[in-house]
């Protein structure tokens, strides 16, 4: 009986955690990584044609051809 009490109630308090105070920074991006992915990602525009779009060289959607040149999640 005590287990259908507990496993429940640990249930509901880590959801409490999880969805509590989603917005802690109130969008002023206080971590390097997220304000550096909110940069190239305002920075990326959709490419002008179908083929620029797999053209490496040429795609807006490379941040080396926006003016970053590393991502810091990948090449």
């Amino acid at each position: 009986m005590r287990e259908r009490i507990i496993l429940p109630l640990i249930f509901c308090v880590a959801i409490f955690f999880r969805f509590n105070n989603l917005n802690w920074d109130n969008n002023f991006h206080l971590h390097p990584d997220e304000r550096f992915l909110t940069m190239v990602g305002t920075a990326q525009k959709i490419p002008s044609n179908f083929f620029d779009y797999f053209n490496q060289a040429k795609s807006t959607l490379n941040p080396a051809n926006i003016g970053y040149q590393f991502f810091v999640y990948g090449t």
